[in-house]
């Protein structure tokens, strides 16, 4: 025989329970989304600062003779990433481009890592501490133009870590 009471008692503590249940999967959530906007937060602040950075390294690396800008510089930052680059166009040879920059890249305390070909001409790269610098060049039917990129990432290539 049980009473009322009894009945009504048991179906609270079952709703209850689904509430506390309720309560406390809202609140993991809520947290968890807190803390991945205050990583991308950071992460992406973090690769902001580094473009001031990589301004000031890429002003001091003087363009070869005989090449100019097709446009401005590009500076963009994402999550985890920050990028400095332009392209130029002119009269050049791969080899002498390269020379150059690699000597003016050197003398600002950068190191080369190597040179490969990238099927319409060769790609160079340097270390300087967390940062990358690339030198694209690039020859498509009888146009001749290089790509120069520096950039920073918080997943680190295995040439640039520090030893």
């Amino acid at each position: 025989m049980n009473s009322p009471s009894f009945e009504s008692s048991s179906s609270n503590r079952g709703a209850r329970a689904v509430f506390i249940a309720l309560g406390a999967i809202f609140i993991a959530v809520t947290w968890a989304l807190s803390i991945r906007a205050e990583l991308h937060s950071r992460a992406r602040g973090h690769g902001e600062m580094h473009t001031g950075t990589l301004r000031q390294e890429f002003a001091k690396i003087a363009v070869p003779p005989e090449v100019s800008p097709l446009h401005d510089i590009e500076v963009r930052a994402k999550v985890g990433i920050a990028l400095v680059e332009d392209r130029y166009t002119g009269t050049f040879a791969s080899h002498k481009v390269l020379e150059s920059y690699r000597t003016n890249l050197v003398i600002q305390g950068w190191r080369f890592v190597g040179e490969r070909s990238n099927g319409s001409g060769l790609t160079a790269s340097f270390c300087k501490g967390e940062y990358e610098a690339t030198v694209k060049t690039h020859t498509e039917n009888g146009y001749s133009y290089y790509d120069f990129a520096m950039a920073w990432s918080d997943i680190t290539i295995e040439e640039c870590s520090p030893a």
